[in-house]
């Protein structure tokens, strides 16, 4: 049921990603993440920025439900108003931080590139 929901918001047109109060903590109980809120509209571009190992990749992994071996993660994820779980995986993606980027090169450039090479269709 969770699938067949994720699959139809996720060919919806606008999608609203929400997060609230998000927490992450390692299995030994080690703070990473903690109450972390926000959401991402339709036609926006979200950048997620911090220092060298703030977090920044927990979040989205956790946001995504990606390479979560070893950690607890609490908080509500909702697309469209409605929790579509671990489904989010298979219909979601984000663009990871690469040194061989070219600085001059545009954004758009750059993400078509990546999909490209990720197999995603455009």
């Amino acid at each position: 049921m969770l699938e067949s929901t994720a699959k139809r918001i996720m060919t919806q047109e606008r999608i609203t990603v929400v997060w609230e109060d998000m927490k992450v903590r390692s299995k030994n109980g080690r703070q990473i993440l903690n109450g972390i809120s926000g959401v991402a509209l339709p036609g926006e571009v979200v950048a997620v920025m911090g220092a060298s190992a703030s977090g920044k990749t927990v979040f989205l992994n956790a946001l995504l439900h990606r390479n979560l071996r070893g950690l607890i993660v609490e908080g509500d994820v909702l697309v469209n108003g409605q929790r579509i779980g671990s489904t989010i995986t298979s219909v979601s993606a984000y663009v990871e931080q690469e040194d061989i980027f070219v600085g001059t090169l545009t954004v758009s450039f750059l993400l078509i590139t990546y999909m490209r090479t990720q197999s995603f269709e455009l």
